[in-house]
């Protein structure tokens, strides 16, 4: 479907750009997003408002908005949203750093993993600090990316895996869809 995954951060477009994007199927209603939804005039208020993606189904994305709003019963499509990190320019930057160090990045990625392990005990026995952990997580994040790219692993198959084991962890533990 798309390019975006549940937890992705994203903003919602502005409603002159996606005005001028769509300037041929504007309608009484609102804007024809082309994907078989339109972006209703009473849906203005959100423009430019920030959110997580809590669900993706069919074409439609669910969003948790970061000031909790309650906005929750609006039916979003990609072409309404944007991520607010653009990842082609981290994924450039991934695919320039795995060219040039080749296998050496999965030795970082394991350095990496280490350190946020480490940080991670040291929480445990009670000297936690989130600065350091959100460090640590992030550059575990950045190394996975790059283990993608190394091994040639689509983000599609990630997603797809993740799906896979996050539906049988909820099958386990008895837990229903939230």
């Amino acid at each position: 479907m798309s390019d975006f995954c549940i937890g992705d951060r994203v903003v919602i477009r502005e409603w002159d750009d996606m005005l001028e994007e769509f300037k041929a199927t504007v309608y009484q209603e609102g804007i024809d997003m082309l994907d078989g939804c339109i972006f209703s005039h009473n849906m203005k208020h959100l423009c430019g408002r920030t959110a997580t993606i809590i669900d993706i189904y069919g074409n439609g994305i669910l969003l948790d908005f970061d000031d909790k709003s309650g906005d929750i019963d609006w039916k979003f499509t990609t072409n309404m949203i944007k991520p607010i990190i653009s990842h082609e320019a981290d994924v450039a930057l991934y695919m320039k750093l795995v060219n040039k160090f080749q296998e050496k990045q999965v030795i970082v990625a394991i350095e990496e993993l280490s350190e946020l392990q480490k940080e991670l005990c040291k929480a445990l026995r009670g000297r936690k600090n989130t600065d350091n952990l959100a460090e640590e997580i992030a550059d575990v994040y950045i190394m996975l990316e790059q283990m993608m790219i190394y091994f040639n692993i689509s983000k599609a198959d990630v997603d797809s895996m993740i799906s896979t084991k996050l539906a049988r962890t909820k099958e386990r533990y008895g837990i229903s869809n939230v």
